[in-house]
């Protein structure tokens, strides 16, 4: 039988499967995986509790990839401290759903979690081991998506990304595409050029979650690539990849959190250290 036949692919289930980071995860990794799509798409409700346990229960899946979230940074500052609103519910109490039932059955649970689980106003990358914490309603509701998973199964994978982008088109725009649209629409600025982040390539972090699947490591992994960028630098890269010449012009991301209702953090580097040595020694 070739390898390549449906019979041979190791089963996988996963929430979130039809958004922007796990729609591109089931096209690259779809040879080698047979994905469960466990997503609102599919009738399925994550703090269905009956629901999620029988689904795990009869799944002849041993790995379960968690990636729904309430992802809308703003809508979710709306919410703030309403641990019975939709953004705390998903995040968190969705999280404890996955996790406790991953736990009853013994499948291995990979979460994805966030950069933004700190603050930003460290200089140099964050590692793993760095104190949170987190400075908008999103971010405390990953932190403690976190938390939940830690507690529940201790063998757990946590891979914290930032600022996801695939090469394709989604309904829902990245940062990469979002800059892009409104560069081509003309926009010059002004970028924050004192924002300074690392990114995520869903292309590459593919190739993470494939590990992850078969190595199963335990703990929290920050998983980027070691380029920094600011959104001037970024904005300046994608306008040149574009074939476009306007001039683009800088501003401030500490003047903009004087009178933010969401500020930024200014600063979220990643250090990607901890997954390149567990990566060599896999």
């Amino acid at each position: 039988m070739s390898a390549e036949t449906p019979h041979s692919k190791t089963p996988v289930m996963g929430t979130g499967l039809s958004g922007l980071v796990g729609s591109r995860i089931v096209d690259l990794l779809g040879d080698r995986y047979s994905f469960q799509n466990l997503d609102r798409t599919e009738g399925i409700d994550i703090l269905n509790q009956e629901q999620i346990e029988n689904i795990v229960a009869n799944s002849a899946a041993k790995t379960m990839l968690h990636l729904a979230a309430f992802t809308d940074l703003n809508t979710a500052q709306k919410e703030a401290g309403d641990t019975s609103g939709i953004v705390y519910q998903v995040n968190v109490e969705g999280t404890r759903t996955i996790a406790a039932a991953c736990a009853r059955h013994g499948v291995h649970l990979i979460h994805l979690s966030t950069g933004y689980v700190f603050d930003g106003e460290k200089n140099e990358p964050y590692t793993e081991t760095d104190p949170t914490n987190p400075v908008d309603w999103y971010s405390e509701t990953k932190l403690k998506a976190e938390e939940v998973v830690t507690e529940l199964t201790s063998e757990a994978t946590i891979l914290r990304i930032n600022f996801p982008y695939r090469q394709d088109e989604f309904p829902k725009a990245d940062i990469w595409h979002k800059m892009a649209n409104a560069l081509r629409e003309g926009k010059t600025g002004p970028f924050f050029d004192d924002h300074f982040f690392t990114l995520t390539p869903i292309e590459w972090f593919a190739d993470i979650v494939d590990w992850a699947i078969t190595a199963k490591p335990a703990g929290i992994f920050h998983a980027t690539t070691d380029t920094v960028y600011t959104d001037l630098s970024l904005a300046t890269e994608i306008r040149d990849s574009l074939g476009l010449t306007q001039e683009l012009t800088g501003s401030s991301v500490h003047t903009y959190n004087q009178t933010a209702e969401r500020p930024y953090a200014p600063s979220l580097i990643l250090s990607n250290e901890k997954l390149k040595a567990a990566l060599k020694t896999s």
